[in-house]
């Protein structure tokens, strides 16, 4: 399965977002993604330290994870990368740099998103 940094930005939005934290009929749905893209993407997540999760997955190895909440590495890496326009600016950027749409790292956009937010509220 290949990582796609648009579904791990809005999986990180949608558990922001959502007033009812934890709650049992909390779920993540994503046009165009089944289930199991959403889970991997949400352990990938963990795995990152962007968020809390839980592993549920049973004996059939298909991956099965909840998240639980955002860490506090993920709410800063979400408020660089919530506003569509500088989240858009930094994937060509970094697409047309890295040479394909998706290839970048994590370290490499979250300093770019940073650095257009510095842009936008002109910190040195």
């Amino acid at each position: 399965m290949k990582r796609d940094m648009d579904l791990c930005r809005k999986i990180l939005i949608a558990v922001a977002d959502d007033p009812s934290w934890r709650a049992e009929n909390f779920t993540i749905e994503a046009e165009g993604f089944s289930k199991e893209e959403i889970s991997f993407h949400i352990m990938l997540l963990q795995e990152a330290r962007l968020l809390k999760a839980w592993d549920f997955t049973a004996g059939d190895g298909r991956p099965h994870w909840e998240p639980e909440r955002l860490t506090w590495e993920g709410y800063e890496f979400l408020e660089t990368a919530r506003d569509t326009a500088r989240w858009e600016r930094a994937k060509i950027v970094l697409s047309k740099a890295m040479g394909g749409v998706g290839r970048f790292t994590l370290p490499i956009l979250r300093e770019l998103l940073t650095s257009y937010l510095r842009e936008e509220l002109r910190l040195p």
